[in-house]
């Protein structure tokens, strides 16, 4: 049980620190809702609405994109997952008006991918990933290939093996890139390792999978708060990503970016995607919006009165001040726990760190959890992973932009005295 100190959560993995906005939003929540503002046909309040806006040009992208006559269309039940997505998620990885689907889970976002003629090719039989991808991602790929393989196909996965069992190893990924390949898979930051692999590294993939027409995703779960994301110059041609974690979102916050030069038609989605959906007929019709195509059935209104103040505090702090002040905290966070004699085992260059940061320890990682948190007040996130004979025991933690320099230090500081107890 918890002692009654300060929280400081530097837990990676997990849901981040809630905005104090979240309490505001859950009331108005349960005013629109009692007054049935979130049925089909209804808007929502003034007073509702105005927690769904913010301070940009979204409105003028809006008009760009749709037409004058949507320039001051009104928030309800029904447009409110297009309405956020492109205000909050998109603006995270600057994604241009329409392109940005809320999924609740990455691996949901990926299941759907999985059901679009445009991975499913009769002439191409391999999805390649990497090693340090999230099990979600491994485990999707799996199912996916399973599945489609008892209806005749002959599909395989590929996993691309590290640098020195640790490290992304550009070469060898682009070596298995061939015209086999239907679909690749690159995290943006690995969870096995906690490396951000650079701009530079994942245009060249990018521009690999162009010449041979494959289709590439990235895998963007730890990518957000840290660093400006342009995905134009990434250039992937699905971007998954949630707020669940260092966007200090709450679960269900997951999205997913549709490069608008591709015409996605997913198979894994239902009657909100139709043509026409309250026309309600038996025969599926896809829409006209792509993104639309992506929502499947009646959206979770909730989640998204939850899931947008962490962005807020992202997009209105502006991103070279949030690049600044994360850059402060993981560069003190590394040099104190290896002061502290801490292994870590992901990367401590400026170029590969990133806010997850992973930790080897000799012992039981949860009773290392425990002790912080009951006795600190600290939030971290372990892990035991059984490979090849051998269990891998693993800390890992994430500075968050609300946690002050400070706290941050002094949590890192304990973090590594704490370990040292438990060796």
């Amino acid at each position: 049980m918890h002692k009654g100190k300060p929280i400081r959560n530097l837990a990676a993995a997990a849901k981040g620190p809630m905005p104090k906005n979240i309490q505001r939003n859950q009331d108005l929540l349960r005013k629109a809702w009692r007054i049935g503002a979130e049925n089909v046909w209804d808007t929502l309040p003034s007073e509702v609405s105005k927690i769904f806006s913010i301070g940009d040009d979204t409105e003028k992208k809006r008009e760009e994109f749709l037409g004058s006559e949507y320039s001051n269309i009104e928030i309800g039940w029904f447009n409110l997952p297009h309405v956020t997505a492109d205000r909050f998620a998109g603006r995270l990885i600057s994604a241009p008006y329409g392109s940005t689907v809320w999924t609740g889970s990455i691996s949901h976002g990926l299941h759907q991918l999985f059901s679009c003629p445009e991975v499913i090719k009769e002439d191409r039989s391999k999805i390649v990933y990497t090693g340090e991808d999230f099990s979600g991602i491994k485990q999707s790929a799996d199912l996916f290939t399973r599945h489609i393989n008892r209806f005749g196909a002959s599909y395989e996965l590929q996993q691309v093996s590290s640098k020195d069992g640790n490290r992304f190893d550009l070469e060898e990924y682009l070596s298995t890139l061939d015209e086999q390949v239907s679909l690749a898979i690159l995290p943006h930051i690995g969870f096995m390792n906690g490396q951000r692999i650079t701009d530079q590294d994942i245009q060249k993939v990018a521009d690999r999978c162009r010449e041979l027409g494959i289709l590439f995703a990235i895998d963007g779960g730890h990518a957000i708060g840290e660093k400006f994301i342009d995905i134009t110059k990434l250039n992937p041609d699905v971007y998954l990503s949630t707020l669940m974690k260092e966007g200090s979102g709450s679960a269900g916050s997951a999205f997913m970016y549709l490069n608008p030069n591709i015409d996605f038609n997913p198979t894994k989605t239902s009657w909100l995607s139709h043509s026409n959906p309250f026309s309600h007929q038996g025969t599926y019709m896809p829409a006209n919006n792509v993104r639309q195509r992506f929502y499947g059935g009646t959206p979770s209104i909730a989640t998204y009165y939850q899931c947008i103040e962490g962005a807020r505090i992202y997009i209105e702090a502006g991103f070279e001040e949030v690049e600044r002040d994360m850059s402060d905290k993981i560069e003190d966070a590394i040099a104190i726990l290896q002061k502290g004699g801490v292994n870590i085992i992901s990367p401590t260059d400026r170029e590969n760190r990133s806010q997850l940061i992973v930790l080897t320890v000799q012992s039981n990682p949860n009773n290392i959890r425990d002790e912080l948190f009951e006795e600190h007040g600290i939030r971290v996130y372990p892990n035991e992973i059984s490979s090849q004979g051998t269990i891998e025991r693993l800390i890992r933690l994430s500075p968050h932009i609300s946690c002050p320099l400070e706290e941050s230090n002094a949590a890192c500081e304990t973090i590594a005295k704490v370990i040292r107890q438990h060796s």
